[in-house]
């Protein structure tokens, strides 16, 4: 039997050549910049109803009259 030698070859990166400068295509950028405000804004919305749990869960209307504030802001 006849080994193959392609097999045994190593890929070779040179990682000095990476492209680093080139500029990012604007239809990407918008891309990402709705996605981090659609992430961000989901997590706001979990911390807030948290925070509304546990003012409920403490019987302290003070917390929960600011933190429902805030989340009809986000519900409109």
């Amino acid at each position: 039997m006849k080994k193959r030698s392609q097999n045994n070859r190593k890929l070779h990166v040179d990682t000095k050549k990476a492209v680093i400068n080139q500029p990012i295509p604007y239809e990407m950028q918008i891309a990402a910049r709705f996605l981090l405000d659609e992430i961000c804004h989901d997590a706001n919305i979990a911390y807030i109803k948290e925070q509304i749990d546990i003012a409920l869960n403490n019987r302290d209307e003070e917390t929960f009259h600011t933190y429902s504030s805030l989340y009809k802001q986000y519900v409109k």
